[in-house]
């Protein structure tokens, strides 16, 4: 596989039958390390985690979230019900937009509160 092809970078470069296979985008990403745009997670068994990666990701320049795949090994172990994952993720990320819009909510209450005691 040519690396420079199939880099993140070059993809909108490529005519759509040159486009990396699914196969060939995995091993790219069990290349790179783990950065601000990419995340690995085993499974969903921390809710919590993957939501925090999430409202990160939707806070910055976006990024990937590689599921069944271990955090420090890169190893992929899969999923044991990719359904169920698949029935889980959208709740997860709905749960990411509330934790990001209720954190600004909280974050504007703040700034605000103590304006409202200048007067």
């Amino acid at each position: 596989m040519d690396e420079c092809r199939y880099s993140e970078a070059h993809t909108n470069d490529l005519l759509p039958s040159q486009f990396p296979t699914v196969s060939e985008r995995v091993d790219l990403l069990l290349k790179r390390h783990e950065d601000k745009t990419l995340e690995f997670k085993r499974d969903l068994s921390s809710p919590a985690r993957v939501i925090a990666t999430l409202v990160a990701f939707a806070n910055s320049a976006g990024g990937v979230v590689a599921l069944g795949v271990e955090d420090g090994t890169r190893t992929v172990v899969g999923l044991g019900d990719p359904t169920a994952v698949v029935m889980q993720y959208p709740s997860l990320t709905t749960e990411a937009v509330r934790a990001a819009a209720s954190y600004g909510a909280a974050l504007a209450r703040e700034e605000l509160l103590p304006l409202a005691g200048d007067r």
